[in-house]
């Protein structure tokens, strides 16, 4: 959960609206991506410790990420859910790009990795927001693979009061 001293910089945002918010960000920015979207009804009570603007900073880095290397016509499936973790919220980013090969999968979050140099990747984009989400409280992994689908599931800390 997020400390008391970051809390007190934070208004509590509700799920529904800043997760909306954050999706009409993805498509100003990604117009040409196919953007699927399910929100768990479970969300609707829930609210973020998160500014809305670092939330689609960090969900547009991953769109950004599905688009660059999953190749033309990629489709993006954002799921939102409440977790068995009080307090937590996940966020799902899918593509049905390439995948991520074997060899590469334990450094897709170490700083300066890239595999597309000559595509002007610069290994930054998976780091930093993993540093935005540590910072945060919150958290990013890569899902097991299956054949032409990658997965991150990002954990978004709630604002839940002190001694609830």
């Amino acid at each position: 959960t997020l400390s008391d001293e970051i809390k007190e910089y934070l208004e509590p945002l509700e799920a529904p609206t800043t997760v909306t918010k954050t999706l009409d960000d993805v498509k100003r920015h990604h117009p040409h991506v196919q953007l699927e979207r399910e929100l768990d009804v479970a969300i609707e009570t829930l609210s973020l410790a998160i500014t809305s603007r670092m939330l689609s900073s960090i969900v547009t880095g991953l769109v950004d990420n599905s688009h660059k290397y999953g190749g033309s016509g990629v489709r993006v499936t954002f799921y939102a859910t409440a977790t068995s973790d009080p307090g937590m919220m996940r966020i799902s980013v899918s593509d049905d790009g390439p995948g991520i090969s074997k060899e590469n999968v334990g450094r897709i979050f170490d700083r300066q990795f890239t595999t597309s140099g000559e595509k002007g990747g610069s290994g930054l984009g998976l780091s930093t927001i993993q540093a935005l989400l540590d910072a945060h409280g919150g958290s990013i992994e890569l899902l097991p693979q299956s054949p032409g689908k990658t997965t991150f599931s990002i954990a978004i800390p709630l604002f839940v009061e002190s001694g609830n």
